[in-house]
């Protein structure tokens, strides 16, 4: 995985937290930190292990001072109604909707 990280760094960007269950990834924008995409390996989902990644790339920007975490659920994906379910149980705000894609924000 380390040459796959360097490869989205390097081409895109994008940060890569990976784990033998799952990985995240996200990017730092002008204003926030933008949570792209969270996996968790199938027989580990359940665990609390989405919300472990979400909360170490929360750490990571607050030591870089970020205060806004940004995230987006494709209204189209499987699974999509129980992440917006996580997102608001994470204290996440519905910002906006665009392009069957749903926008979520919060303060870290």
């Amino acid at each position: 995985m380390e040459l796959y990280r360097q490869y989205l760094k390097e081409r895109e960007g994008v940060n890569l937290l990976d784990y033998e269950w799952g990985f995240a990834t996200y990017s730092f924008e002008e204003d926030c930190v933008y949570l792209q995409d969270i996996y968790i390996v199938p027989e580990r989902r359940g665990e609390g292990l989405g919300v472990q990644l979400m909360n170490e790339v929360a750490s990571i920007a607050k030591t870089r001072e970020y205060e806004i975490m940004m995230g987006s659920v494709d209204d189209q994906a499987n699974g999509c109604e129980r992440m917006k379910k996580v997102m608001k149980h994470l204290s996440f705000s519905e910002f906006k909707k665009l392009s069957g894609v749903t926008y979520y924000i919060k303060e870290i």
